[in-house]
């Protein structure tokens, strides 16, 4: 098996109401990226659907193409709350493709997903041009409203 190299990132926690994800910076190039484990896990699917796409299924790989699917992963090393973590990147971008597709097909979590990042985008347009700002805590309340779940206290 090749070695695998890993690019360095710099991670943060970001929550999508009580979903936990690593917001991933690569250290080179200031790209924003995402681990692709967490974005499927979280819709409950298997980290090896997005590989094996275009194998098993190359007609909906080919409409995810379509879609702007632009499937450059990119292995990433960073520590996000001390803990040093590896892990299969994809862009934000494609993230958002992913959850949208899935969101047609009825997974309810992709819907949820998919309407708290709407909405939350809208209302981050209207705070910036009324020169407002809500806290980290105000966007994951939000959030939790739009996801239908209570909030869980992140200590």
């Amino acid at each position: 098996m090749a070695k695998k190299d890993f690019t360095a990132a710099q991670a943060v926690e970001l929550y999508i109401g009580n979903y936990r994800f690593d917001a991933i910076r690569i250290v080179e190039t200031k790209e924003y990226r995402m681990s692709q484990n967490q974005i499927l896990s979280t819709i409950g699917i298997n980290r090896n659907w997005l590989i094996t796409l275009p194998f098993k299924a190359p007609k909906i790989y080919q409409k995810f193409v379509g879609y702007g699917l632009n499937h450059v992963t990119l292995f990433a090393e960073y520590t996000v709350n001390g803990v040093g973590t590896r892990a299969e990147t994809i862009s934000v971008k494609d993230a958002r493709i992913i959850w949208r597709y899935f969101n047609t097909k009825g997974n309810a979590q992709a819907r949820k997903l998919i309407d708290a990042l709407s909405e939350d985008s809208l209302t981050s347009r209207f705070e910036q041009v009324w020169g407002e700002q809500r806290t980290i805590e105000q966007r994951r309340i939000g959030d939790c409203r739009i996801l239908d779940t209570p909030i869980k206290p992140l200590c």
